[in-house]
């Protein structure tokens, strides 16, 4: 239905089942448990989540509060993981890509600095983002060049490709979105099972220590008219399924000439 959910449950049930399946370590009998919150803002440019801003102290409080509860438990505590979802209204105001990137770079340092400050753990967290999937629709409702182009969806995969700490979890145009004006929030159904993406990446990158990669292009090469591109594939075989994903012009795909032309495939 309409109704919210954060992805924070979806994450957390994940890890856990996770934990189950492939390591044969039951409910009942793990000690690793998972604390999570969802202190984020909605219809924010990341100007407005940034070290400084009032979502971001909630961020920090939360951790805070995690490090005075657990020591009052004798347990002990680090925080390992930010899930992120966000882009779209930086798409809609037409925020340089570039100045995203930086943005969204120095974020994920001050995150590590200030929750370090607090956990005393000798690691740096590492950040999970989607990659927003909305652009098609600010580039068709607001002709926003960026986003036509798909720019703060490049900028999160260059953070990927760039830091160790960053990593990408999932694209996003697999989900059901809710009403038809909208489009850019996902049913409540859908927000959990995007919080199961993320929970793969969190576990193979801070479980089972090898840093998760989606699918994505791994490397691109032209032949004549003939364009050849190579994929991670995390689950072979690579399937385009037009029966859950609705069909799009040419499966998705976009050519572009040096001057940012698209062009006819």
């Amino acid at each position: 239905g309409d109704g919210g959910e954060t992805p924070v449950s979806g994450t957390a049930q994940s890890v856990k089942e996770l934990i189950q399946t492939e390591n044969g370590t039951a409910y009942t009998e793990q000690s690793y448990q998972i604390l999570g919150y969802a202190p984020g803002q909605n219809g924010t440019r990341l100007d407005g989540l940034v070290k400084g801003t009032i979502p971001y102290a909630r961020l920090i409080e939360n951790i805070e509060y995690s490090v005075v509860e657990c020591t009052e438990q004798s347990k002990a505590f680090a925080y390992q993981a930010t899930t992120w979802m966000q882009g779209e209204a930086d798409y809609s105001h037409a925020t340089d890509p570039a100045l995203y990137k930086k943005l969204l770079s120095q974020l994920v340092d001050d995150i590590a600095q200030d929750a370090r400050s607090f956990t005393k753990q000798s690691f740096n967290p590492v950040f999970i983002s989607y990659q927003v999937g909305s652009h098609l629709r600010y580039a068709q409702s607001q002709n926003i060049p960026s986003a036509f182009k798909a720019e703060i969806a490049q900028s999160q995969l260059e953070l990927s490709t760039e830091r160790s700490d960053f990593v990408l979890a999932m694209p996003m145009y697999q989900f059901d979105y809710t009403g038809t004006v909208n489009q850019v929030h996902l049913t409540a159904t859908d927000s959990k099972v995007a919080g199961a993406y993320f929970g793969i990446a969190y576990k193979r990158t801070l479980i089972d220590g090898k840093k998760f990669e989606p699918l994505k292009p791994t490397g691109i090469s032209r032949s004549g008219k003939s364009v050849y591109i190579t994929l991670n594939v995390p689950v072979p075989p690579l399937t385009i399924d037009t029966s859950w994903v609705t069909e799009n012009t040419d499966y998705g795909f976009r050519v572009f000439n040096a001057e940012g032309t698209q062009m006819d495939i």
